[in-house]
């Protein structure tokens, strides 16, 4: 995840959530071309020649423009000519795989909730997305997408409190309506990709440089969970890309329908 996408209570801690997601992708990203310095290590720099084209399975999930970095990852141009960073397409987890304690392999119905933060600043924006021409169906699945997102924060907590002896709450921080739920808005989304999706999203307005988007998309895909964008940096720095600096560009995650309820998105 972002630095200052959640929380935490009982100890003074500065928390910085790390890029990443297991089974769905969620809650990350920037775009490099837009901060100074980033973008001129090599490990950003398209592989040239043929080796930096993807195959037609990883196009046709993360978008027709991604290439592949000499670092390994994913660089996607979008219709506005701004660049997102992604690892590629996160699988659905085998059923054996574990990882989460008590949880098995995902986050089920009838495990652990717990209400992630409110906040006006540096949170996650939930959105619902669905296929343009079809139907809008928020108003029926939004209640299932919060208690999802309150799974996810559960564990965090759980995560939280058992690598500090339990002296440390944690939380997500998302966006919420005037009733103090969780915020959901919907768009149509035109074509069933990665950047499809984030194209669509940033068409309606959804481009605030200090939020992350989480999209739950009504399309299905049997063999992956999502995709998200992501910067493969880890220094210790204020200005590191993926804590939204100034000129930076907003993360976005797709959730595909089939991992909305049982995908391990947010465990990173």
């Amino acid at each position: 995840m972002r630095a200052g996408r959640y929380s935490s209570g009982g100890a003074a801690l500065a928390v910085y959530l790390a890029a990443g997601c297991c089974a769905c992708a969620a809650w990350f990203g920037a775009s490099a071309s837009a901060h100074s310095g980033v973008g001129s290590g090599n490990g950003y720099r398209i592989v040239a020649g043929s080796r930096g084209r993807v195959g037609p399975a990883v196009r046709e999930v993360v978008g027709e423009t991604a290439r592949r970095t000499r670092s390994g990852i994913f660089r996607v141009t979008l219709a506005n000519g701004s660049r997102l960073f992604t690892h590629g397409p996160d699988p659905v987890p085998a059923a054996a795989e574990t990882g989460l304690d008590g949880h098995g392999g995902s986050l089920q119905p009838g495990d652990p909730e717990r209400a992630p933060v409110c906040a006006s600043d540096y949170y996650q924006r939930i959105l619902y997305a669905y296929p343009a021409g079809g139907t809008d169906n928020l108003a029926a699945v939004a209640a299932n997408l919060r208690a999802a997102i309150g799974r996810i924060d559960a564990v965090l907590n759980e995560a939280a409190q058992a690598s500090s002896s339990n002296t440390i709450t944690a939380d997500y921080k998302v966006l919420c309506d005037g009733a103090g739920a969780i915020r959901i808005d919907a768009f149509a989304v035109s074509g069933s990709s990665f950047s499809d999706h984030v194209d669509s999203a940033q068409a309606v307005g959804y481009l605030d440089p200090s939020v992350d988007y989480t999209i739950f998309s009504e399309i299905d895909d049997p063999s992956v969970c999502g995709v998200g964008s992501w910067y493969p940096d880890d220094t210790l720095d204020a200005d590191n890309p993926s804590n939204n600096p100034v000129g930076a560009e907003p993360g976005y995650a797709v959730i595909y329908a089939d991992c909305w309820y049982g995908g391990r998105y947010g465990d990173a």
